[in-house]
C-alpha cells in the first residue's frame, strides 16, 4: 500500500510533460531508461530509491541514483540503509550546517509609548503623575535587569502566555518633554520577520502598553475617566505590545526601524613614511587669505601687516631645495611671488631674467588695465616687500632685486628681514586736512567748554597734603570728648489735641431714643408707635430680646430649660 502511494505521487508530480521538459535540459539526472527516474532535489531521491524495486534491474538504478545524489549533492535525501558509513557522515554535516545560531536581535523598533493627558481609545486619560510612576517603575525594572518589558503581537497573546507570540523586549526607555519613548529589539524569529516587515511597509505603524496596578478615577473637571495608581500599589510596565489598534489615539506609534547591521566594520588606519612628512608650525595668529587679482582692485587695499608678518614667520622656516616636492604652504608661496613678480616687472622693469617673460606672460593673460597699473606702481613697495618674503620662503635669490628700482634700502631697520618699519598706516591713519593740536590749543578749549584744568601735582605737594591729614587726625584724638547734653523727659513732651474714637460700649442704645420705656406698650400693637423712636432701629435692637423671650416662654410650656432651645453664647 504504502509503495503504491509512493508511486501515486510520484507520478503526480513527474508527468510526462515535466519529464520531457526536465529531459531537454538535464538528461543525465535520469536513473533509468526512457526518461524514469528522475531526480531534481532531496525529495526526488527517496521516492526514485523507494520505486526502483519495480524497475528490471533494481541494483543498476540504485547504483544510478546513489551517483545522482552524490553529483548533486543530495545524499542526505537516501534512506540510511543505502548509505555508507562516510555518507552518512557527509549527511549529518549536511543537516547539521542548515542549522544557525539565531541573532541576538534583528531590527529596532523606535516607538513613542506614552503622553502626558493623552487619551486612549477606550475612553481613559492619563494624566501626568501617573504617567512619571510608570516611567519611574520602567526605568527601575530595566537597571534593575528585572525580567523584560515584553513585546506580544496582541494584548491576547500576552495575557494567555502564547509565547510564540512573543517578539521581543524593550531595551531602552528614556522620555522627552512630555513625551515617552522607548526602543523595543526585535528576537530572531519567524513571528518577528514578519512583524518587522509589517513595520518597514507601513502596515503596522501603533502600539499599546500592558500596565498592573492602576485604576480608574472619575473627576468632575474631565470629560473621561481618569487613569491613576492604586493606593499603596506600584505601577508595573508589563509590556508594550505590537497592535493594529493603539492604545493612545494620537501618541502610539511606530517612528522609526533600526536595522542590525551584521558587516564588521574595519577601523580606519593610515600609515606613512615618516621620511615624507613635513611638520607646518601654525602660529596663534589670524588667517590671513591672500588673493592675487592683477586687475588691481585687490592691490588697491593696502597689505595689512599681518600677512607680512605671515610671510614672514613662513620665510624663517628651513628652506627645502626646490629639486623637492613642494607642500601646499611652499606652493602658496610660489604663486603669490609669481603674480606679484608680474605686476612689478610689468610696471617697473624686469627683474627675473629669462624668467620675466613667463611672469609677464602671466599679467598679460589677464589683462592688466590702466588702473591696475597705477595702484601697482602706488603700492610697489607694499608689493616689493610681499615679494621678498615669499622669494625667501620659497628660497628663490630674487629676494631684494626691486629695492634699486623703487630705492629702498636693503634692510632700513636692521633687524636682518630686509623689511623696513611701515610708517604709511600711521601716516593714513591720521584724517586729512586736520592739524594737531597743541597743549595750549586743547587746554583753551576744554576751559572753552567749562571744564577746570589743574595742573598735576608734583610729589613734594602730595607728601605735604598727606602730613596735614595726619597732623589733623591726632590734634583732634588729643582734644577732650564734649559732654553729652540731655533733657528733663517733661521738657521732651509735646502737647496733643489726639482725642480717642468714641467706641460703642454695651447698654449705649439704652441711653439714646430707646431709652428704657414701657416694652410691654411697644409690643403692643394697639398703641401708637411713639414719633421719636425710629422703628427700623427698635427692631434691630429689640429682635434678639423678643426672640429670647418667645424662646424662655415655649420652653416653660414645655417644661424644659431655655438651653436646649439656645446656646449659651446666643442667650441674652
Amino acid at each position: 500500500m504504502t509503495k503504491l502511494l509512493e508511486q501515486t505521487l510520484a507520478e503526480a508530480k513527474w508527468t510526462q510533460a515535466a519529464r520531457d521538459e526536465y529531459y531537454k535540459t538535464h538528461p543525465e539526472n535520469f536513473a533509468g531508461p526512457d526518461k524514469s527516474f528522475p531526480i531534481r532535489d532531496a525529495s526526488d531521491v527517496g521516492d526514485a530509491w523507494g520505486l526502483a524495486g519495480h524497475a528490471d534491474n533494481p541494483d543498476a538504478v540504485r547504483a544510478k541514483i546513489k551517483a545522482i545524489a552524490k553529483r548533486l549533492k543530495l545524499t542526505h535525501g537516501l534512506p540510511d540503509t543505502a548509505k555508507d558509513d562516510d555518507e552518512k557522515q557527509e549527511s549529518a554535516a549536511t543537516i547539521a550546517s542548515t542549522v544557525r545560531r539565531p541573532l541576538k536581535k534583528i531590527a529596532t523598533l523606535r516607538v513613542c509609548w506614552l503622553e502626558y493627558n493623552a487619551r486612549s481609545l477606550n475612553g481613559r486619560i492619563y494624566p501626568k503623575t501617573t504617567c512619571d510612576k510608570i516611567y519611574e517603575s520602567a526605568v527601575r525594572k530595566l537597571a534593575a535587569n528585572d525580567l523584560p518589558i515584553t513585546v506580544f503581537v496582541s494584548h491576547e497573546a500576552a495575557n494567555n502566555h502564547v509565547n510564540t507570540e512573543l517578539v521581543g523586549r524593550a531595551a531602552k526607555i528614556w522620555q522627552e518633554g512630555n513625551k515617552f519613548w522607548a526602543d523595543l529589539d526585535l528576537a530572531d524569529t519567524r513571528t518577528a520577520w514578519d512583524m518587522l516587515a509589517l513595520a518597514e511597509g507601513n502596515y503596522l505603524r501603533s502600539e499599546s502598553m500592558r500596565v498592573l496596578g492602576v485604576e480608574l478615577s472619575h473627576d468632575r473637571n474631565y470629560d473621561l475617566p481618569l487613569v491613576v495608581v492604586s493606593e499603596g500599589v506600584e505601577p508595573d510596565l508589563l509590556g508594550i505590545d505590537l497592535t493594529t489598534r493603539p492604545g493612545l489615539a494620537d501618541t502610539a506609534r511606530i517612528q522609526q526601524v533600526l536595522y542590525e547591521s551584521s558587516a564588521h566594520i574595519e577601523p580606519y588606519t593610515e600609515s606613512f613614511s615618516v621620511d615624507s612628512v613635513s611638520v607646518t608650525t601654525h602660529h596663534p595668529k589670524e588667517e590671513v587669505s591672500i588673493t592675487m587679482n592683477i586687475d588691481g582692485r585687490v592691490l588697491a587695499q593696502a597689505m595689512p601687516a599681518a600677512i607680512l608678518e605671515q610671510i614672514k614667520q613662513a620665510g624663517r622656516r628651513t628652506a627645502l631645495p626646490t629639486t623637492e616636492a613642494m607642500t601646499s604652504d611652499r606652493q602658496a608661496h610660489q604663486r603669490a611671488h609669481d603674480h606679484i613678480a608680474g605686476v612689478l616687472d610689468e610696471c617697473l622693469k624686469p627683474m627675473h631674467g629669462a624668467e620675466s617673460a613667463r611672469l609677464r606672460a602671466l599679467v598679460e593673460a589677464t589683462e592688466l588695465t590702466e588702473a591696475g597699473r597705477a595702484l601697482a606702481m602706488k603700492h610697489a613697495k607694499r608689493l616689493a616687500a610681499a615679494h621678498d618674503e615669499a622669494a625667501q620662503a620659497c628660497g628663490m635669490e630674487c629676494e631684494g632685486c626691486y629695492n634699486d628700482a623703487l630705492g629702498m634700502p636693503l634692510d632700513p631697520d636692521n633687524d636682518g628681514d630686509s623689511i623696513g618699519h611701515d610708517t604709511d598706516n600711521d601716516n593714513e591713519s591720521a584724517q586729512k586736512g586736520q592739524d594737531e593740536m597743541t597743549e595750549e590749543q586743547m587746554l583753551a578749549a576744554l576751559k572753552a567748554k567749562g571744564y577746570t584744568v589743574a595742573a598735576p601735582k608734583t610729589v613734594q605737594e602730595e607728601l605735604q597734603e598727606v602730613r596735614a591729614e595726619l597732623a589733623a587726625l591726632k590734634e583732634g584724638r588729643l582734644t577732650e570728648a564734649p559732654q553729652r547734653q540731655t533733657q528733663a523727659p517733661s521738657a521732651l513732651t509735646e502737647a496733643s489735641d489726639y482725642k480717642p474714637e468714641d467706641l460703642y460700649q454695651e447698654g449705649d442704645y439704652l441711653k439714646g431714643p430707646l431709652a428704657p420705656r414701657n416694652w410691654r406698650a411697644l409690643a403692643d400693637p394697639r398703641v401708637p408707635w411713639p414719633k421719636d423712636v425710629d422703628p427700623s432701629a427698635a427692631l434691630k435692637e429689640l429682635a434678639p430680646f423678643l426672640a429670647y423671650r418667645l424662646n424662655m416662654e415655649e420652653a416653660h410650656a414645655r417644661g424644659r430649660d431655655i438651653s436646649m432651645y439656645i446656646g449659651e453664647y446666643e442667650q441674652v
